[in-house]
């Protein structure tokens, strides 16, 4: 697909305005990150903002307001078709063919009981293109999430309502400074909510180390990036079922792809069974059709209210609290996978505790152990941000927790 014939299609209807700088400045505003009612509150007009936040001389905000709103005006009326382009090519737009996506490296990512979630990064930038306007529509925690990533980028070009970090010191220098797009999308970019790719090398990585057999399920999609881990892994039938219908059916897309460009190197292709359902409703139907049959089981769950997506029978909209959602959505799940598993099949499933409430890992587990046995605890290494307000304990990656299980 060429980026001209997807750009319109992935700014999901946003409306960039024409008005002239004068009128501009009477709108450009700071949003209030503190907002919880999904309205974009506003918290002060920016220069207003900027008199009350500058407080040293040496902070030049203020003297630079002029280049600043000239130059954000540039980005957001006089050329905001280009600059949201830059967007897009910069975090949707694919960087090579397609089919290349679908053939990853077969090495290994494990190293001392840990999987190291970094490496060969690039094969998850196919899930975001597929899944592109699901993905940056998600939001976190709440219905009224203000801070996931188009709800912001529509608020900054339809009301010319900005983040708070944009007007920061070093990032509202990068404004000033500005001779591209990238530099200023990549600051936005950080305070977004958007969900996270599993990376289909570490998914590949897993099964090649952990597991072995033919029939492969996954009980959610992980936004199609299982499927591409298991085309390059040892097993030859892949079923996953998921809630959100565009991730459904971009495993067709996926699945032609392959046979379209790999079939020919296998005397028998691999196949797919793919369902549009709640994994805790698939029922006795699926139950009786793979009824132990299934030999390996490896997904990341639901974080319970960790995201929340467009579109969707979502489990926490069956299971709004957080107990509910443990017995409804995540022991229903794991009793139906008990009943697919075949003897001594395994199941694998990568949390971390996210809430400090809530000790996550051990509730999940505690279910998971009233059916199967556990057996091996791995770690998992994602990419670490390099600011200055990341914990301490993220600074070498953040990690989730590989739990594995055996019938």
């Amino acid at each position: 697909m060429e980026t001209s014939k997807k750009v319109g299609k992935l700014l999901f209807d946003i409306q960039p305005r024409k008005c002239s700088y004068e009128d501009f400045l009477k709108e450009v505003s700071v949003l209030d990150v503190m907002d919880k009612t999904g309205t974009f509150a506003v918290k002060q007009d920016l220069y207003s903002f900027l008199q009350r936040v500058v407080k040293k001389p040496t902070d030049k905000r203020i003297d630079l307001y002029d280049v600043y709103t000239k130059n954000l005006y540039k980005m957001l009326v006089e050329d905001a078709e280009n600059s949201l382009k830059t967007w897009y090519e910069s975090y949707i737009d694919l960087k090579k063919p397609f089919k290349e996506y679908l053939q990853i490296p077969l090495d290994s990512c494990l190293d001392d009981k840990v999987f190291n979630g970094q490496k060969y990064g690039w094969c998850g930038r196919i899930s975001k293109y597929l899944n592109a306007e699901s993905f940056y529509n998600t939001k976190k925690y709440s219905n009224k999430d203000s801070e996931y990533t188009i709800g912001l980028i529509r608020a900054m070009y339809e009301r010319f309502h900005i983040r708070n970090s944009l007007a920061c010191p070093a990032f509202f220098n990068d404004v000033v400074n500005m001779e591209g797009y990238k530099k200023v999308w990549s600051v936005f970019m950080m305070g977004c909510n958007k969900p996270s790719i599993f990376n289909p090398h570490t998914y590949y990585s897993i099964l090649k180390e952990c597991f072995k057999g033919e029939i492969l399920f996954a009980p959610v999609m992980g936004w199609n990036s299982y499927q591409i881990g298991f085309y390059n892994s040892n097993f030859k039938h892949f079923i996953s079922t998921d809630v959100i219908p565009s991730t459904v059916s971009n495993c067709d897309i996926l699945h032609e792809e392959y046979l379209n460009s790999f079939s020919s190197l296998f005397d028998e292709p691999k196949t797919i069974d793919t369902y549009l359902c709640p994994s805790e409703k698939l029922g006795n139907e699926f139950i009786n059709k793979y009824k132990n049959k299934v030999d390996a089981i490896l997904f990341s769950p639901p974080y319970f209210d960790l995201e929340v997506y467009q579109e969707g029978e979502q489990s926490i909209s069956s299971f709004p609290s957080y107990n509910e959602w443990l017995k409804g959505y995540w022991e229903e799940t794991i009793k139906l996978c008990k009943n697919v598993m075949s003897p001594n099949a395994r199941l694998g499933f990568v949390i971390s505790n996210y809430r400090g409430n809530i000790n996550f890992c051990d509730d999940m587990c505690e279910v998971v152990s009233k059916y199967l046995n556990h057996i091996e605890t791995y770690q998992v290494k994602w990419g670490a941000v390099k600011m200055s307000r990341v914990p301490k304990k993220q600074e070498n990656g953040n990690f989730e927790n590989l739990f594995i299980f055996m019938k």
